[in-house]
């Protein structure tokens, strides 16, 4: 009987749906390349189109930084030879309708979901920067860590990843109260449109902890 039960558990691992947004341990082991996925990898905006279920969460998942290095090191190869560290953002939809309404003007909702998108791809380019020093040994400069503060107006003195990392999800939970209460909004200080994303691959690049690759953003 027990060993009835480890097969119907095998079968259903196996053959059941399994999408990339839902945690599994065996997933990365089952997940098969797309033709298509080094058409993702090009120094140019791609755009995935298909119906629900079609894997394109999967896809864009498999391009993520440490999925690529786990690609890799199967086939023998390693962080040496990963040519692009790949972000994703999965965007929640009941978040993303909240900018809007609340007597606001679009124009400035659009200013303000701007600001929303950098802190999250920054807090995303963290998490990849505190992988990049584990597998590197080397770290982030906190004078490029003050570039990136910079570019959203905090004057706090952070030198680690780690501190940078917490300041950020910090930054996210005040901007989601605000939103939700128009009225605070004004204590919102702005960053434009993807500079602070470019600030942050350009220190990754010159601090020496991704030289020579490609860094691109999963939406």
């Amino acid at each position: 009987m027990k060993e009835h039960k480890n097969d119907a558990s095998a079968l259903q691992l196996l053959f059941n749906e399994n999408r990339a947004e839902w945690p599994s341990e065996k997933f990365k082991e089952i997940f098969v390349e797309p033709t298509y996925l080094q058409k993702l990898v090009s120094m140019r905006p791609c755009i995935l189109v298909g119906g629900r279920g079609t894997g394109k969460t999967t896809a864009l998942q498999s391009l993520k930084y440490d999925s690529s290095l786990e690609r890799l090191s199967s086939s023998g190869l390693g962080f040496g030879d990963l040519e692009y560290l790949g972000i994703h953002l999965r965007m929640n939809k009941n978040r993303v309708r909240a900018f809007s309404n609340g007597g606001i003007d679009i124009n400035l909702w659009s200013k303000i979901f701007a600001h929303y998108f950098n802190l999250l791809a920054c807090l995303e380019l963290t998490k990849m920067t505190i992988w990049l020093e584990e597998i590197t040994g080397q770290t982030l400069q906190s004078e490029f860590i003050d570039q990136i503060l910079v570019e959203f107006d905090i004057s706090e003195k952070i030198i680690k990843s780690e501190e940078l990392k917490v300041r950020l999800q910090r930054e996210i939970s005040k901007l989601q109260v605000c939103v939700n209460n128009p009225s605070k909004l004004q204590e919102i200080t702005l960053s434009i449109a993807e500079s602070p994303l470019r600030v942050f691959a350009e220190a990754l690049r010159n601090s020496g902890l991704a030289p020579n690759k490609i860094i691109f953003c999963c939406v």
